[in-house]
């Protein structure tokens, strides 16, 4: 089986997004452990229930809860599942996604796969 791998979305002025939202989150350590554990059971298949919510469009939600704040980073399996597409990454305070986030997320996802054709 080939391997999957993370890729973080970046626009088409070479832009960086999600790595911005990462760092502005100011994660502590424990909280980038936990994400980075989530990220590579996304990855290598193994996920447990609840690490991540399917929220259709193609869209899929890795759930960061860390001790006293919640994260979400929503990505997009694409070219067969083996690239994982980092898409949006935001502190969660609501119950609900925020619909701004997912339309920043299936803006994105668009905007790479008019850019990524599949062939």
């Amino acid at each position: 089986m080939d391997e999957r791998q993370w890729a973080f979305y970046e626009g088409a002025d070479g832009s960086t997004p999600v790595r911005k939202d990462l760092e502005k989150a100011r994660l502590a350590s424990h909280e980038t452990t936990k994400l980075a554990a989530l990220m590579r059971r996304v990855q290598d298949r193994q996920t447990l229930p609840g690490d991540v919510k399917d929220l259709g469009n193609d869209l899929l939600e890795v759930r960061l809860t860390g001790n006293r704040r919640i994260f979400r980073l929503l990505y997009a399996e694409e070219a067969g599942g083996l690239v994982l597409l980092a898409l949006c990454f935001f502190q969660k305070k609501s119950q609900k996604t925020p619909p701004n986030e997912r339309d920043t997320a299936e803006r994105r996802l668009k905007d790479w796969r008019n850019r990524n054709p599949k062939d």
